[in-house]
């Protein structure tokens, strides 16, 4: 079976099929297919937001991954957190030993 394509030149979706019997010819403009396509998508509980959309979707979860990521780099977090998964090491400097901060 063929398989539907398509056309950037035209902006159409198109397939064709021949058998012995004869042919078929499918072809539909980007609309239709797109309506189609959130239709099916929607019959399965998936979302139907655009290309753009996720793109822009995905951008604001990169982002809050960066600023959540900045966030838990600072030490105070871990040291407050009291998840037992967490070793947290103090150490203190008898009073004649001061290190060198750079």
């Amino acid at each position: 079976m063929s398989k539907l394509e398509y056309d950037g030149l035209t902006q159409c979706w198109r397939g064709f099929q021949e058998d012995e019997d004869g042919f078929v010819r499918v072809s539909m403009t980007d609309a239709t297919f797109q309506r189609h396509l959130n239709a099916y998508l929607e019959s399965r509980g998936l979302p139907t937001q655009t290309y753009t959309e996720l793109m822009g979707y995905v951008q604001q979860v990169c982002e809050q991954r960066v600023q959540a990521g900045k966030y838990l780099s600072n030490l105070e977090y871990w040291r407050e957190c009291n998840d037992p998964e967490v070793r947290v090491y103090q150490y203190t400097f008898p009073p004649s030993v001061k290190p060198e901060r750079h």
